[in-house]
């Protein structure tokens, strides 16, 4: 029964490590392009103006 856990542990290390290494290399390629914040202006006075807004804009980022 050691063994089998012990085992087991050491492959769900490798798991982990295998899921590690891709996690990084997505975020080396791709880091650049992903931003977070939040937006906002006082020119809009209904979340529907943020709405037509925000989704304009997010079409005008989405190309390249």
């Amino acid at each position: 029964m050691y063994n089998q856990v012990k085992y087991w542990k050491k492959e769900r290390q490798k798991i982990l490590n295998k899921i590690n290494d891709i996690s990084e290399k997505f975020y080396n390629i791709y880091e650049p392009y992903i931003k977070e914040g939040t937006w906002t202006d006082s020119n809009y006075l209904t979340d529907n103006e943020y709405y037509w807004a925000a989704k304009d804009v997010l079409a005008d980022s989405s190309k390249p």
